[in-house]
């Protein structure tokens, strides 16, 4: 008999007595450890803001979707719709805790149909790399997370960020991205360097060589919303969807 990955929890409490928050990992295996980001009712993640991200939950496993539900259905600022409603979505979570090969499966099946192929993905899986996250990358995913280290709290912040345009991948993961996308770009039909302005180039690159917000902002002696501010000002400019497809698109015009 084989028996599931994950094990069923007792619902998430927002607050213990003491004022702290606790919830489980999304670590694989049998109990669950506490995570360090904040939970239900924390305004670290956004929960305040007054908005509420709209998220459905894609996975293999029926228990590991309910699981995660138990967490994000109790969530403030998260609006948790069933997989049938998954268009009305702002962003999908889609969860894969056995192997690579089971991540790009799962994003390939549900990622495909017109009605959730543009919609921003959040992916909680083992490492992934190579061809691989290039895979998951051009069907929408835009977060990555490591699945053995990462908590329910930081899952539910990596979804508000990407239902506002935000993306988080690992440097390692962003340079073995770029390696990707280097391998297969065509430059035949794109001018070199074409609309985008020397500081945008600076930031891109630096994005590309795995860095983020924080160090670019230290390097450049730049505030971090203004490098966020330059990010987004080539995204929206550009048409594109996030941070990720800015990088590949100034690997593909030869700007770096």
């Amino acid at each position: 008999m084989v028996f599931p990955t994950f094990v069923v929890l007792e619902r998430p409490k927002e607050r213990l007595l003491d004022g702290r928050d606790r919830h489980p990992s999304l670590a694989e295996g049998g109990l669950m450890s506490p995570g360090s980001a904040s939970g239900p009712g924390a305004s670290s993640d956004g929960s305040r803001s007054g908005r509420r991200t709209a998220v459905a939950i894609f996975a293999d496993e029926r228990l590991t979707a309910d699981w995660a539900g138990t967490w994000f259905e109790v969530h403030p600022a998260i609006d948790l719709l069933p997989r049938e409603r998954a268009s009305e979505a702002g962003v999908l979570l889609f969860l894969a805790p056995r192997s690579e090969e089971q991540a790009v499966r799962l994003v390939r099946r549900w990622a495909m149909g017109p009605a959730l192929r543009d919609l921003p993905k959040v992916l909680v899986a083992p490492q992934i790399g190579g061809a691989a996250l290039l895979t998951a990358v051009e069907h929408g995913v835009v977060s990555f997370l490591d699945h053995s280290s990462t908590s329910l709290g930081e899952a539910t912040t990596a979804l508000i960020e990407a239902d506002r345009g935000g993306s988080r991948l690992p440097g390692p993961l962003m340079r073995a991205l770029v390696d990707q996308v280097r391998e297969r770009r065509d430059l035949g039909d794109v001018p070199r360097g074409s609309g985008l302005e020397p500081r945008e180039v600076e930031v891109l690159r630096l994005l590309a060589d795995g860095w983020d917000v924080r160090e670019i902002a230290d390097h450049l002696r730049y505030s971090e919303s203004t490098v966020k501010g330059v990010i987004h000002g080539v995204v929206r400019r550009l048409g594109l969807r996030n941070r990720i497809e800015a990088v590949a698109y100034g690997i593909k015009v030869g700007a770096y």
